[in-house]
């Protein structure tokens, strides 16, 4: 409620009651947990184990400093492992890898948002974030980058990779993630409008150009 923003969501500007919200998510949860148990076991056990996550998020774990953003990166990679039970698809060590250090650079850079609201707008909407600074989350930030660009540079130059997929296409796709990871880092110190990255995609036109081209060239390197 004390957020510039957020505070117009649904539940917070009080469009929806609280017990209706809950209502709601109970019978959506039925009917997803439904679904998963008549697909797979393992992806029905997993979904419980994030669906307990994020209930130790919301009441405990999003009060506590670091603890608090690295739970939400592990929660997407929960996610991934469900698609991946669900369609019957092999994950490798590198995806997962991937895939939580993309989901921890951008969550950090949403709290860094956070932080920023509450260092030079003195807008409090969370208690964990005095425990912070704005100059603390860009270190965070700029070692999260590093390390998913060195980790994305030796996933696609992996012999594993190497052996599925022979074309430098797929080298080259990295050049659009450095790129993408520099916009990123831009939106984020320069304009300072990190908060939503639902937004940045749907409204940066350089992130979604930089985006297709990334997919593009990752696709031809797969199917051509």
């Amino acid at each position: 409620k004390n957020h510039p923003e957020k505070k117009l969501r649904p539940i917070s500007s009080g469009v929806i009651s609280i017990p209706r919200g809950i209502t709601a998510g109970l019978i959506i949860a039925s009917v997803g947990f439904g679904i998963l148990w008549a697909s797979s076991l393992q992806a029905f056990l997993l979904t419980l184990g994030y669906l307990v996550l994020n209930l130790l998020y919301s009441y405990a774990l999003k009060h506590i400093p670091i603890v608090d953003f690295v739970v939400i990166a592990v929660g997407f990679v929960l996610r991934i492992l469900i698609g991946g039970e669900v369609g019957d698809i092999e994950l490798t060590q590198w995806m997962l890898f991937m895939v939580f250090l993309l989901s921890l650079f951008i969550a950090v850079t949403k709290r860094r948002d956070d932080v920023y609201q509450f260092e030079f707008a003195n807008s409090i909407n969370r208690s964990v974030l005095d425990k912070y600074t704005v100059a603390y989350m860009d270190k965070l930030i700029t070692i999260i980058s590093s390390t998913l660009l060195v980790s994305y540079l030796i996933f696609v130059t992996s012999e594993n990779v190497n052996e599925r997929y022979s074309s430098m296409y797929l080298i080259s796709s990295f050049l659009f993630v450095l790129i993408g990871v520099f916009r990123y880092n831009q939106i984020t110190y320069v304009y300072n409008r990190s908060g939503s990255p639902i937004q940045i995609l749907y409204t940066d036109t350089f992130m979604q150009i930089t985006l297709l081209l990334w997919i593009a060239t990752f696709s031809i390197s797969i199917y051509l």
